[in-house]
């Protein structure tokens, strides 16, 4: 039954923002809160609308970029909208992160795992 809430309800939203039940898919705790908009407000229109607005971004840069001549700088498409993030999702950054720290520091020797890429 509860497989069957609709994603705007609070408990999809809480076990969505579950940092303990995120971390043990890579045994680690996201130090990061939730940002923006929470889950239980970003329904199914919102998404759509989301959707809209960066492909209208997306859009307007081809035709700017179509018209421009050649040799000048071409536009860039507007970052995407932003979207409630889940607390797999914040554990899976940190997780992609450590994974890239670690390769920066195999290939560079004396790399001391700075944040600076």
């Amino acid at each position: 039954m509860v497989d069957h809430l609709p994603r705007t309800s609070h408990f999809v939203e809480a076990v969505a923002q579950d940092d303990e039940l995120a971390a043990e898919s890579h045994d680690e705790v996201s130090t990061a809160k939730p940002r923006g908009t929470p889950i239980s407000e970003f329904g199914l229109t919102e998404e759509i609308l989301a959707q809209i607005r960066d492909s209208l971004g997306v859009l307007n840069a081809n035709l700017v970029n179509v018209n421009l001549p050649t040799g000048k700088p071409r536009a860039k498409a507007p970052k995407p909208f932003p979207r409630p993030q889940t607390a797999r999702e914040r554990a899976d950054q940190i997780w992609k992160r450590e994974r890239y720290d670690d390769v920066v520091a195999q290939m560079t020797p004396g790399h001391a795992g700075d944040d600076t890429g």
